[in-house]
């Protein structure tokens, strides 16, 4: 059967049209929905990269899970300011209260995509940092960040009960935003930590520069430098971006977007961890006087290495504990994320059928 070709309404619509045939490999229409046709979340980055460095429009992550057509992405590029928002809503309708990601050390919020795709009738927002963008001054303590994303959550959904997850350093900032309303007086039914610990002080660094810092985490912690001998600091700062993009594209598909973007914004994702991991080895976590939901990776080196309750019991007296397949980098991807998810069901499931507030 054939499909009939329909046409672009406009210069906006024919050119998205033709980004999105490049990533995908294949001919689409302006109305075809992106992830119906083999389109991914690494795919959807590549797209946002190449409508930047081919047309200098900025479009949001969250276009892609509001209208995934040529024809919704491109209303985007019509009205597009380069005002980058934090807060991605990854599915907007449902009858439940909405549920907040918090961002991982790396200041983006694709790890949880899936997950919160998979969740039924649920609707969900993912919290990106200011550091990718370099909006202005970005905060750089645990409190700060949390305290702007209280605010970004609370511009969403008023009051309580609130339900915030995170997954290793968003689990930092899930913890801290969920301190935080308390003390607000706000209920929380749901603090979900995914494979968060909590921080022991300092495990590198002070790091003198930016170079040092990417030779530690890119080079000694991911080993992805090991791969060739770069010397980062022979080289002018946005090619030592591109260089590095390409390297960790080559090796880690999270990274698959970098080499499309331009190298002042590759450069601006690749040191966002270090602003964060500053913020966690400064960090003590507060009381919380509310239930907690810990998801641990059965095969992640550091659940085993870690108390049963990864530092947390030392801050709360109730701690429900989860264990589920994989490791600390592959349980919120296929096909382990389908067993959190699931716990995290039955945890929603039960929380509901006991009316409780969980904080």
């Amino acid at each position: 059967m054939t499909v009939a070709r329909v046409a672009p309404c406009d210069v906006w619509e024919a050119q998205v049209s033709w980004v999105l045939a490049d990533v995908l490999g294949r001919e689409i229409n302006p109305t075809d929905n992106f992830f119906d046709v083999g389109g991914d979340s690494a795919t959807a980055l590549r797209v946002i990269a190449q409508l930047e460095s081919r047309y200098a429009v900025g479009i949001p992550v969250a276009a892609f899970y509001k209208d995934a057509t040529a024809a919704g992405i491109a209303s985007y590029a019509r009205a597009w300011r380069r005002e980058p928002g934090l807060v991605v809503t990854v599915r907007g309708d449902g009858d439940r209260r909405p549920i907040f990601a918090l961002h991982h050390v790396g200041g983006d919020v694709l790890p949880y995509f899936a997950l919160l795709r998979s969740l039924p009738d649920q609707p969900s927002f993912a919290i990106q940092s200011p550091e990718l963008e370099r909006l202005g001054a970005a905060p750089r303590t645990v409190p700060t960040l949390a305290s702007l994303y209280v605010s970004l959550i609370r511009g969403i959904q008023p009051t309580g009960p609130y339900a915030l997850l995170g997954w290793s350093f968003g689990g930092c900032l899930a913890w801290e935003c969920a301190c935080q309303l308390r003390k607000a007086g706000e209920s929380v039914d749901l603090l979900a930590l995914l494979e968060a610990y909590v921080p022991r002080g300092r495990k590198a660094g002070p790091f003198a520069d930016e170079c040092e810092f990417m030779d530690w985490w890119y080079g000694d912690y991911l080993g992805v430098l090991r791969r060739r001998a770069v010397n980062l600091r022979d080289i002018e700062p946005n090619e030592r971006a591109r260089i590095l993009a390409m390297e960790l594209a080559s090796v880690l598909p999270r990274y698959a977007h970098l080499p499309g973007l331009p190298p002042e914004r590759a450069r601006s994702y690749l040191l966002a961890p270090w602003a964060h991991f500053e913020a966690a080895w400064a960090y003590t976590p507060g009381c919380y006087d509310g239930p907690v939901l810990l998801i641990s990776a059965r095969d992640s080196p550091q659940h085993h290495a870690a108390s049963a309750q990864h530092g947390w019991e030392e801050y709360a007296t109730a701690i429900e504990s989860r264990e589920v397949p994989g490791t600390h980098s592959s349980m919120l991807r296929a096909p382990q994320v389908a067993a959190v998810a699931s716990a995290l069901e039955q945890y929603l499931n039960a929380s509901e059928r006991c009316g409780m507030p969980a904080g």
